[in-house]
């Protein structure tokens, strides 16, 4: 199985990823909400970066997606995903929002490792 890490603050990235090495196959990490405004400065912006200098994919969670922040793929290997099932309210998302991770979690990790347990 792939070294994989959960990355919530930029503090672990500057420890484990470098451009000379990167300690990592992939980087997950998420925010309540990505959108235009992530790359203007949120924590998932320097992940993309530094992850991006090292070459390493990173797999971004949000319990909302909203356009704009695209531009941040340039930085470096950057694939978002919202949690949230479109058909429930907001409410709805807050009560299920661990499950709901959880579950796109898991899903994404064994769309990339099949033979994962």
């Amino acid at each position: 199985m792939a070294n994989s890490c959960l990355a919530s603050t930029l503090c672990w990235i500057r420890c484990h990823l470098t451009r000379e090495k990167a300690d990592a196959d992939f980087v997950l990490t998420g925010e309540g909400r990505i959108d235009d405004q992530t790359a203007e400065g949120k924590a998932i912006a320097g992940i993309v970066r530094r992850a991006g200098n090292a070459g390493v994919p990173v797999l971004a969670f949000a319990g909302s997606v909203r356009p704009g922040y695209e531009r941040m793929q340039e930085w470096g290997r950057l694939s978002v995903h919202n949690i949230t099932p479109s058909s429930c309210t907001f409410e709805e998302a807050l009560r299920a929002g661990k499950l709901n991770l959880a579950n796109s979690v898991e899903i994404t990790l064994r769309s990339l490792h099949p033979d994962m347990k």
